[in-house]
């Protein structure tokens, strides 16, 4: 219950929203890289939630929000990839294949219930650290300060 009282604190503060700046609300909604890193991961989500200036995705697997792994956060960096030399013949596409492309990259997927992640996601929309994309230690550092306040 302590838990639920301070996610509607924090609702209450940010103006009504968790994530002040809006997202966009639906699996098919998010950004297409993000989703394409999702789908290469082997991510299965009926719903998704991509907050705006964050470089991560809300997810629910399953109905049931209180299953241990019901829902998750996947945390983003941005990657690179080339276009492949054999498979341009014209030279304008070889030359743009030679300038990367960004691309998402998953550096954690953190799995909880309902609970768990309204906890993580109170942690990050209430520290600004949080903003923008990931690297592996900040992921996990924002895993274990919502952890500790539980």
């Amino acid at each position: 219950m302590e838990n639920m009282r301070q996610f509607l604190e924090a609702l209450e503060e940010t103006g009504g929203l968790l994530f002040e700046e809006g997202g966009k609300e639906g699996v098919e909604k998010i950004d297409p890289a993000k989703k394409a890193a999702l789908d290469k991961a082997g991510v299965k989500a009926s719903w998704a939630y991509e907050p705006e200036g964050y470089d991560l995705v809300v997810l629910e697997h399953d109905k049931d929000g209180e299953k241990p792994k019901s829902w998750s956060v996947a945390f983003f960096t941005e990657s690179e990839e080339r276009g492949e030399k054999e498979k341009i013949f014209d030279e304008k596409m070889y030359e743009a294949a030679k300038k990367p492309s960004a691309m998402m990259k998953i550096v954690n997927h953190t799995l909880g219930n309902f609970l768990d992640i309204v906890q993580l996601c109170i942690e990050l929309a209430s520290n600004k650290q949080f903003k923008g994309g990931f690297t592996p230690q900040k992921a996990q550092k924002a895993v274990a300060a919502a952890k500790a306040k539980k």
